[in-house]
C-alpha cells in the first residue's frame, strides 16, 4: 500500500474545537460553510466596476466563439477559463456574469479544502480546513475576481486530492480522474504546472512507490496532451515565451508580499480611502493563519497533542505541494521574472488544509483562539469585499460638459482603455506610440491604437489616471477636468482660440 494512504481518522471527542458544528455532524457542518462561503462570494457581485484585466474577459465575452479564441491564442492562457466566462455571461448580464465562475469555483474550493484536512486530522480539521477557505481574503478577494485565478486554485486543490487517492489505489478510475484534473488545472493556467509537478515529486520523496508514481505520471502525460494541442494551434502565444514581461525582478520585499497576500488577500490600492483599516484587517488575517501554522508546529515537533489523529506524511504531503509549486515559480524567476502573487495564487491552496488542520490542534489554552480567528477571518473578508473600491473609468467618461457630442473623440491610456472599451464599444483609442502585448493588445478591435490624434480634431475627451495628465500638442487645451477618488480622471481637450 501506498505511504501516502491514509485510514479515515476517527472522529473527535465531543470536548473538541467548534462543538456545535460537532453536534450538528460534519455533512451539516460542511453545508453550513459552504453557504455562508457561497455568502461571502456571491454578495454584491456585480457592484463594483471592472478593472483592466477583467474587462479584457468581459471584451472577449462580447465577441463570437471564434473570435474569442483566436483573441485568446494571442494572448497567454489557455481557453478553458474564457470558454466558461462566455457562457456565463451569456446568462447574467454585467459584472456579475463575467465572475460567476470565479465565484462558483471559489464555493467549490471549501469542500475540496475539508476534503484534504479531513485527511490530516479528522472531522474538525476537515471543518477548519473549509473555513479558512470559505473565510480567508485570499480566497474570497479572488472569487469576486473575473479572472482565471480562483478557478486555476480550486482546481489544483482537486488535483491534488485526485493524486492522493490514485496513490492509495491506482486504478483505471483514479487515475483517469487524475489526469482530468491535471488537463483541466492546465487548461485553466499554464503556472499549475508547477504544481502538478511539486505534487509528484513531494509524492516520490514520501515513498509512495515507484509503480504507483510512474503511473501517476503516465496519467498525468496523458492530462497534458489536450494542451499541448491548443498551444500548437496557437504560435501567437509562444511568440510571447521570449518576449520582455511586466513582472520585476525577484527581491525581498516582492517575496514578503506573496506571504502577506497569501493569509491577507490582494494589496489594496494606496488611492484608497480606507487603505490603512483595510490592511489592518489583512494583518489580523495574517496573524489568525501565522498563528494556525505555528500551532500545527508545535504539536508536529513536540509530540504531546493527541487530540486529534495527525496524519504527519499526508501534512507533509500538502505542504510540499503548495510550497513546492511557489518554490518552483521563484526558482523559474530567476530565469525571467515572473514571481507574482496572482501567479503563486495558483500554487498556494494546498497549504490551507494545513492551516486548517494547525487551527484544529491549538493547546487547550489556546483552543479559544481557533474559533476567534476563524471569526476575524470571516469579518476581514466582509469588510475588504465592501472596502476594496476600483476605479470606474467607463462611468467617469461622458460626465463632462457636452458629453454625447458626434464631433467629440474619446481617446485613453492603456491601462484605462480595456474597461472604456468594454463599456463604449469601438469609439474608444488608445492615445500611445505601441503598447506591449500584456496590456491586453490581443482584445483591441483593429485601428484601436493611434500614435497621435487626426488632423482637423477640435474636441477631445481624455480619461486617464491623475498623475498622467496627457499632453495632445497643437492648439488643443484642456479646459475642463473630473477625477474619481481612485485617481482616475477625464480631462475635456479643446482648440484654443
Amino acid at each position: 500500500m501506498s505511504a501516502l494512504a491514509v485510514r479515515t481518522p476517527a472522529p473527535p471527542s465531543g470536548r473538541a474545537l467548534l462543538r456545535r458544528p460537532a453536534r450538528l455532524g460534519y455533512p451539516h457542518a460542511l453545508l453550513a460553510l459552504t453557504v455562508l462561503a457561497a455568502g461571502l462570494r456571491m454578495a454584491r457581485l456585480g457592484a463594483t466596476p471592472l478593472w483592466r484585466d477583467e474587462a479584457f474577459t468581459g471584451v472577449l465575452s462580447q465577441r463570437s466563439w471564434r473570435e474569442m479564441l483566436s483573441a485568446v491564442g494571442h494572448d497567454s492562457a489557455p481557453p478553458l477559463w474564457y470558454l466558461l466566462s462566455h457562457l456565463t455571461a451569456a446568462v447574467v448580464a454585467g459584472p456579475a456574469g463575467l465572475r460567476l465562475p470565479a465565484a462558483l469555483a471559489g464555493i467549490a474550493a471549501v469542500p475540496l479544502a475539508a476534503a484534504l484536512g479531513r485527511r490530516l486530522g479528522g472531522d474538525l480539521a476537515g471543518l477548519c480546513s473549509a473555513a479558512v477557505v470559505a473565510f480567508g481574503p485570499a480566497f474570497v478577494l479572488v472569487s469576486r475576481d473575473a479572472r482565471m485565478y480562483s478557478l486555476a486554485g480550486t482546481l489544483v486543490l482537486a488535483m491534488v486530492l485526485a493524486l492522493w487517492r490514485a496513490l492509495e489505489q491506482p486504478t483505471r478510475g483514479r487515475l483517469g480522474l487524475f489526469a482530468l484534473s491535471v488537463c483541466l488545472c492546465l487548461g485553466t493556467q499554464y503556472f499549475a504546472a508547477l504544481a502538478v509537478i511539486a505534487a509528484l515529486a513531494a509524492a516520490a520523496l514520501l515513498g509512495a512507490g515507484t509503480r504507483r508514481i510512474l503511473l501517476a505520471v503516465a496519467a498525468a502525460a496523458i492530462g497534458t496532451l489536450p494542451v499541448l494541442g491548443w498551444l500548437a494551434m496557437s504560435p501567437g502565444q509562444l511568440a510571447h515565451a521570449g518576449s520582455p514581461f511586466w513582472v520585476e525582478s525577484s527581491h525581498p520585499g516582492m517575496l514578503w508580499s506573496v506571504v502577506v497576500q497569501f493569509a491577507g488577500g490582494p494589496a489594496i490600492d494606496a488611492g484608497n480611502p480606507w487603505h490603512l483599516q483595510l490592511g489592518s484587517l489583512q494583518v489580523i488575517s495574517f496573524s489568525a493563519l501565522v498563528g494556525g501554522g505555528l500551532a500545527l508546529l508545535a504539536a508536529l515537533v513536540t509530540g504531546r497533542h493527541r487530540r486529534l489523529p495527525l496524519q504527519r506524511r499526508g501534512i507533509a504531503f500538502l505542504g510540499a505541494c503548495g510550497f513546492g509549486g511557489v518554490a518552483l515559480l521563484l526558482a523559474l524567476s530567476v530565469v525571467r521574472p515572473l514571481f507574482e502573487a496572482k501567479y503563486a495564487s495558483v500554487l498556494w491552496d494546498p497549504v490551507a488544509p494545513v492551516a486548517g488542520c494547525g487551527l484544529a490542534c491549538m493547546p487547550r489554552l489556546l483552543r479559544p483562539l481557533a474559533p476567534l480567528s476563524l471569526t476575524a477571518l470571516a469579518v476581514a473578508s466582509s469588510l475588504l469585499t465592501v472596502g476594496v473600491t476600483r476605479p470606474d473609468a467607463a462611468a467617469l467618461a461622458g460626465t463632462l460638459s457636452g458629453a454625447g457630442s458626434p464631433h467629440r473623440l474619446l481617446v485613453s491610456d492603456p491601462a484605462d482603455y480595456l474597461p472604456l472599451l468594454y463599456a463604449r464599444g469601438a469609439e474608444v483609442h488608445v492615445l500611445a506610440g505601441s503598447v506591449p502585448w500584456w496590456w491586453g493588445v490581443a482584445a483591441y478591435p483593429p485601428g484601436a491604437i493611434w500614435s497621435r490624434l487626426p488632423p482637423g480634431v477640435r474636441d477631445v475627451e481624455v480619461v486617464a489616471t491623475r498623475d498622467s495628465m496627457p499632453r495632445l500638442g497643437g492648439r488643443l487645451r484642456p479646459v475642463e477636468q473630473r477625477c474619481a477618488a481612485e485617481g482616475v480622471c477625464a480631462w475635456r481637450y479643446r482648440e484654443a482660440g
